[in-house]
């Protein structure tokens, strides 16, 4: 196309080229910006940065994933953050995880170092010999080679895969595309990242929770956290799944103060295999719980119990006040506790 542009000159019927384009090598010294610069400049290097990072760490895991490579963010970030300090002293644009020129080097078959050498060489060689036929290009056939790389990003198993396992997560990705597509790439990533942190959020402020009880086959099984759910005669074994933290304590309260309103229940066990951590806030609200549930002769124990989360449960008290014998590493050792008492009301460690 660029012959064609130049054969037939393009240019003066109409046509639209890339133009002028700046040839030679960079000159090298440190930019010149002064203090007053730093407010105009500000918003721009947050919003580069932003980019940056999101879009390099998707990358790098996309492609990572699809050749089975292993992947850390860190080394890719001080990469980028050294190259970004060499393109400052240097005039160039700022350097990103770019997936369309990733995608040309994954196409080519590109999976070492030796790639990046040749694509600099390449580089070297259109500054110094080239610009002058590129600046015949026409911006349409510019605009059509990045539109095709676009376009085989776009990832429609990996869509369907994500709308087959949550729905939730399919619209939350077809929303910062279109973000992406009609608005702009920083306002999609700055959208996607904040959904995503809310989401997140939301899980820890009202997690699953489940009682564990047994099938036929002496599997356990998880049903709704509701009133009357046992898990046999004057047991539930409560499961909660986020750690216990300020946002989440009088969820966890009130559910299971329903689990044990208008029933028999002896003991009322805590399952924290997915507890990792517990705040003041959790262990103010497991130790008022543990006093409430004594009033009625009810025993609160805590199974699968981490030894992390043990150390948490020691500094906050609730081990002092649960007591050390009704805190159990794993469920069976409780369930022996559980039969070896009797289920007796009042029982104590």
């Amino acid at each position: 196309m660029i012959v064609v542009s130049v054969a037939f000159h393009l240019e003066k019927i109409g046509v639209k080229v890339v133009g002028e384009m700046a040839s030679g090598l960079p000159r090298f010294g440190l930019p010149d910006v002064s203090w007053g610069d730093v407010p105009l400049v500000l918003w721009v290097a947050v919003s580069c940065a932003t980019v940056i990072l999101a879009q390099s760490a998707a990358t790098s895991r996309a492609y990572a994933l699809r050749h089975s490579e292993g992947f850390d963010e860190n080394v890719d970030l001080v990469g980028l953050a050294l190259a970004n300090v060499a393109a400052a002293c240097s005039g160039t644009f700022v350097v990103n995880g770019s997936p369309t020129k990733t995608a040309i080097v994954d196409s080519a078959g590109g999976r070492s170092q030796l790639a990046q050498v040749v694509t600099a060489m390449v580089a070297l060689a259109v500054l110094l010999f080239l610009t002058e036929p590129l600046s015949h290009l026409p911006n349409a056939v510019l605009a059509a080679i990045v539109f095709l790389i676009g376009v085989k990003l776009i990832d429609i198993r990996g869509l369907a895969k994500i709308n087959g396992e949550s729905r939730a997560e399919f619209s939350l990705a077809l929303f910062t595309a279109a973000t992406v597509v009609f608005i702009g790439v920083r306002e999609g990533i700055i959208l996607a990242v904040v959904l995503s942190l809310l989401a997140h959020v939301r899980h820890g402020y009202r997690p699953h929770t489940a009682v564990l009880v047994r099938d036929p086959d002496d599997r356990w099984l998880m049903v709704n956290a509701e009133p009357g759910k046992s898990t046999e005669p004057g047991l539930v074994i409560f499961w909660f799944g986020a750690d216990l933290y300020y946002a989440n304590a009088n969820y966890f309260a009130e559910q299971t103060r329903r689990l044990v309103t208008g029933t028999d229940v002896r003991w009322l066990v805590l399952d924290a295999g997915a507890m990792t951590a517990i705040d003041c806030s959790g262990g103010s609200t497991v130790i008022e719980l543990q006093e409430e549930l004594a009033a009625k002769g009810i025993v609160l124990a805590l199974a699968h119990v981490s030894s992390s989360l043990r150390a948490k449960l020691d500094q906050h008290g609730v081990s002092k006040v649960v007591g050390a014998g009704l805190i159990f590493d794993t469920l069976r050792e409780c369930l022996g506790a559980f039969h070896a008492q009797g289920a007796l009301p009042g029982f104590s460690s």
